[in-house]
């Protein structure tokens, strides 16, 4: 990868960072499909390592919202959905991948947008989690299910719980992929180069969190996931 490929990368962590401060959700939505166009070395391997980082500080900064842990059915879906997409992961090229990633995200934002609610149940909230571990496993970006089940009427809580979850949901990903061999130095290397954008997105976010309202945090994090989904549709047709 070129140097300007590499800042651009950064530039993309950095939007992706604001996004997850502000809604919970959108780290791996928005910056996977891009970080795809630009070079699939860095998706998944060095992205989950990043989305590590930022999700500990999305945390961190929500952490009164984790009164209430909501999401531990999901996380347990989340270890046979990694393993799955281990096995899926060989199978797929770099255009299969953007385009059933992107098919399957779409589908899930659709349901949201269109008003259709499926239930937030143990069961739905256990499949949510298990859909999520393959996509991270496979695109590093476990949130699209999660996003159209779950649902409180409390920021922090929201933030908070999603971004615990997607902690979990990447580093589970992230030790499977490194138990296979398939995470190595060049992927650690890469993931290097991403940093900087984390350390920016976090200075970019304080101002814009402040501004979002309550009521627009869901409907934010489902319109990031159909910009995402078109991407890597669009970028899987042309390919």
């Amino acid at each position: 990868m070129t140097t300007t490929e590499l800042i651009i990368a950064a530039l993309i962590v950095a939007v992706a960072v604001v996004a997850q401060a502000c809604t919970g959700s959108g780290f791996g939505i928005v910056s996977a499909p891009l970080l795809l166009i630009i070079s699939p070395h860095l998706v998944p391997g060095p992205l989950l390592l990043v989305s590590v980082v930022v999700m500990l500080f999305v945390t961190w900064q929500n952490r009164r919202g984790l009164r209430h842990v909501d999401l531990k059915l999901a996380v347990a879906g989340c270890l046979p959905g990694a393993l799955a997409g281990l096995c899926v992961l060989p199978l797929l090229n770099g255009k299969w991948t953007g385009m059933i990633v992107g098919g399957l995200v779409m589908a899930s934002v659709l349901t949201g947008l269109t008003g259709f609610h499926i239930p937030q149940n143990r069961w739905s909230l256990f499949l949510a989690g298990l859909i999520g571990g393959v996509l991270g496993t496979v695109a590093s970006t476990s949130g699209p299910p999660l996003v159209v089940v779950y649902r409180t009427g409390e920021p922090d809580r929201y933030r908070a719980n999603l971004s615990l979850f997607f902690l979990v949901a990447s580093l589970i990903s992230l030790l499977v992929l490194a138990g296979s061999g398939a995470f190595g130095a060049s992927d650690l290397l890469l993931s290097g180069w991403l940093l900087p954008g984390v350390a920016l997105g976090a200075l970019a976010s304080r101002p814009v969190v402040k501004r979002i309202s309550a009521a627009a945090i869901r409907p934010a994090a489902l319109s990031l996931c159909l910009l995402a989904g078109v991407s890597l549709l669009v970028k899987g047709a042309l390919a």
